[in-house]
């Protein structure tokens, strides 16, 4: 026979069990709103991201351009001058090509150091 005692003791345990699943579900509210709030801002960080990387190409194309027409204008006062034009670098990725520095050395070749203007236009 189930003695007083035991139902006492029964209803405690039953007591703190309703408790912890009240608080393991009130944590799950918790991380399933915390994590809804994490993905929602983590989406917005990677539109940002995508909005940069293409703000980049677009810069990275607009500067390209303007070093070409640079090189043209060069050219063409360096014809009506009877000049020879001065030796191009190349405007193209490092993994794409080689550039050839004006000394002739391809880039990592290290004979000497390049002059102050050469660093200051060296974007590239």
């Amino acid at each position: 026979m189930i003695s007083l005692e035991q139902i006492r003791i029964l209803e405690q345990k039953v007591n703190r069990a309703v408790g912890v699943v009240s608080r393991l579900q009130e944590e799950n509210r918790f991380l399933r709103r915390t994590l809804e709030s994490s993905q929602t801002k983590m989406l917005e960080l990677e539109s940002l991201v995508n909005t940069f990387k293409q703000d980049q190409k677009e810069i990275e194309k607009g500067i390209v351009g303007v070093l070409d027409k640079l090189d043209r204008l060069e050219d063409e006062l360096c014809e009506t001058d009877g000049s020879q034009p001065a030796p191009r670098k190349s405007t193209k990725k490092k993994s794409e090509t080689t550039i050839v520095l004006e000394d002739g050395n391809e880039d990592g070749e290290e004979d000497k150091k390049p002059s102050a203007t050469q660093e200051e236009l060296d974007i590239f």
